[in-house]
């Protein structure tokens, strides 16, 4: 649903047109045949008005605009032209082209000192970005369309770029921001009666509501925008609340009328020739038939789906259509082609998930909140300047004693402020460093190849009858998925429950390969009492994975994995030691994957010591050293002693 709402609503969003009707600007252009700035305005409003509706001619409009306005040398002509031909090919997916004439229309818009302009080009920037997925990059564009409309105070502007922050915060998941934004985007629309801005917001709070089963808000909103679309003659944006209606009437179960608000919606998309909203359609089509068991219509719409997301390489709609052939496939019985689709899916699904991405977004929350604080100190010192200037000419008439002893008082006082201010900084950037660490550590705990293998276990042993087995690996998948999303986030947690939530994993990664089997031996010092010694959080769980990953590869072979806890001098060591393969050369191949793990662990090591006011380390060594299989990695772990009552 979102990915529809995003690409519909971001073409429409980036548009900043004109009020006047297109008859009118018609009337005006033929009345107006010199080859003057006017005519040249009018061919740019005109193609702005038209590129959704009918991209060949708004390309034409434009190319006349250009070559009348390089004869006139004409600046802010060309680049009005050079921006909406940005437009027209953002949509058509001609993303390099788009990007060229954006870039172009913004060096055009600078020499003119046309501020408007620019706030454009930077909003249409993100626009571009975002259809090439790099929804990071394209947040940060948006922000920076915020900025730049400050010093314009442009109400259009401002309400689409908050649009937009909230349109990538709704992909994010992260639903109140995004609402906040919307709400924001909306007031301004209404009290200036943007009514086409309007329809994009409605449409957008409504998808957010139906994902929050408040569906008479949903049903409210959608039946305002699809009035509101045929009251303006906009097909794009009707075909977008049909969409959303048509998603609404599937939640409450109302199937017939669900399939005509998707008739009508694919209609429009075929006249408007708008490929990725008819694949999104056509998934949602497919799915309504699956939904009441019609699957020979249901194969037909996904297979419509299929040609388009594979022509254009659209990995989110990709990703829907192998899950629904999956699940066609599977209803009808030919189990090996709903494999091969099941397993594509899973292909999309994982290049879908970024851990990058979610670190980049917080880094450039704070980016953004650093630079409005360093805006403001800059302030500040011009402020402290022009005042060390008066001073100075005030004590250019007294003793050069007393000019010197104030000098150095106030250098001492900058000086003092200096630290003091990059101290602070300093705190804050540790601070961003261990929720990154901590974010990466939640992302980097169980792969989501493992997560999926667990699934497709489970399934096996359910559908073979061994409910007793079923029940028994549920409740130990239950077990670690509950310590992952609950202890991950909190600073230590006790000896006991880092251990226990590693035997629940060894468990489950022997019952998910019967033909590759690993003997678990743990042994600890008295001095180490696991009910009050509190460490950092899952540190050991991913040493343990990669001994699972990369060193018990030989079949029907038992391994042996042993940890073994002591205090020495008062520091608390882990040795964590196998018997599996040791250093290969394909694991040497892959360094780049599997370091991720061993950095994050030795980064967070570094944290906690400096934290805890301990030392830290983390040593891996290869036995074959000392005539020996396997690999050991010795701990020296940051701890606290709480003492239960």
């Amino acid at each position: 649903m979102k990915i529809f709402n995003l690409l519909v609503l971001i073409s429409f969003v980036s548009i900043f047109a004109q009020n006047k009707k297109l008859d009118s600007l018609n009337v005006l252009l033929k009345n107006n045949l010199q080859r003057d700035t006017v005519r040249v305005d009018l061919l740019n409003k005109i193609a702005s008005n038209l590129f959704q509706n009918d991209k060949e001619l708004a390309i034409n409009f434009a190319n006349e605009a250009l070559i009348i306005s390089d004869s006139l040398t004409y600046l802010n002509g060309k680049a009005e032209a050079s921006y909406v031909l940005s437009k027209v090919y953002t949509i058509e997916f001609k993303l390099d082209k788009a990007d060229e004439k954006n870039d172009t229309s913004l060096s055009y818009f600078k020499k003119t000192d046309n501020k408007l302009g620019v706030a454009k080009c930077i909003n249409n920037k993100g626009v571009i970005l975002f259809y090439g997925s790099n929804y990071d990059k394209a947040l940060e564009y948006f922000y920076k369309a915020i900025e730049a409309n400050k010093t314009i105070n442009d109400k259009i502007i401002m309400a689409n770029a908050y649009n937009n922050v909230g349109i990538i915060l709704d992909n994010k998941n992260e639903l109140k921001e995004a609402l906040k934004y919307y709400n924001l985007a909306l007031e301004i629309h209404r009290k200036n009666e943007n009514y086409k801005y309007m329809l994009v917001t409605l449409n957008n709070m409504g998808g957010i509501y139906i994902e929050e089963k408040k569906y008479k808000k949903a049903n409210a909103l959608y039946k305002e925008s699809i009035a509101l679309s045929i009251k303006n003659n906009d097909d794009a944006l009707l075909s977008e609340s049909y969409y959303f209606m048509g998603i609404l009437q599937c939640k409450i179960k109302k199937y017939k009328k669900a399939y005509y608000y998707y008739s009508e919606a694919i209609k429009i998309n075929k006249r408007l020739k708008n490929p990725t909203s008819l694949s999104t359609l056509y998934i949602a089509v497919s799915e309504l038939y699956f939904k009441q068991e019609k699957y020979s219509l249901a194969y037909k719409f996904i297979k419509k789906s299929e040609v388009i997301v594979n022509k254009y390489s659209l990995l989110n709609q990709q990703k829907d259509v192998a899950r629904v052939l999956a699940n066609i496939y599977s209803e009808k019985k030919e189990y090996k082609k709903a494999l091969e689709y099941h397993m594509d899916y899973k292909k999309y699904y994982d290049s879908i998930i970024n851990i990058e991405s979610i670190n980049k977004l917080e880094d450039l929350k704070l980016k953004y909140k650093f630079k409005s604080e360093e805006l403001l100190s800059v302030e500040k010192e011009l402020e402290l300047n022009k005042k060390i200037k008066k001073v100075n000419d005030q004590l250019n008439t007294t003793y050069k004693n007393v000019l010197y002893g104030f000098l150095l008082a106030l250098s001492v006082i900058i000086t003092l402020s200096t630290v003091a201010y990059r101290s602070r900084l300093k705190r804050l950037s540790v601070k961003n460093q261990k929720i990154n660490l901590e974010q990466r550590l939640l992302y980097s705990q169980m792969k989501p190849h493992f997560i999926f293998n667990s699934l497709s276990v489970l399934q096996g042993i359910v559908l073979q009858k061994e409910f007793n087995k079923a029940q028994s690996y549920i409740s130990k998948f239950s077990r670690l998925l509950r310590v992952v999303l609950e202890k991950s986030r909190e600073e230590t947690i006790n000896l006991e429950t880092e251990l226990v939530f590693i035997e629940n994993y060894i468990l489950l990664r022997n019952m998910s390969n019967k033909d590759l089997q690993c003997v678990y031996n743990v042994t600890i010092d008295n001095e180490v009492i696991v009910e009050e010694i509190y460490i950092p959080p899952m540190i050991l769980q991913p040493i343990v994975e990669n001994s699972f990953e990369h060193a018990f590869i030989a079949l029907n072979k038992n391994y042996i994995l042993s940890i073994n806890f002591k205090m020495i001098d008062s520091k608390l060591q882990c040795v964590i030691t196998d018997n599996g393969e040791g250093y290969r050369e394909d694991t040497l191949k892959t360094k780049d994957k599997t370091s991720i793990s061993s950095t994050i662990i030795k980064e967070r090591l570094e944290l906690y010591a400096a934290e805890f006011k301990q030392q830290a380390s983390m040593v891996v060594k290869d036995r074959k050293e000392i005539g020996e299989k396997g690999v050991e990695v010795v701990l020296i772990l940051p701890y606290k002693i709480i003492k239960n009552a």
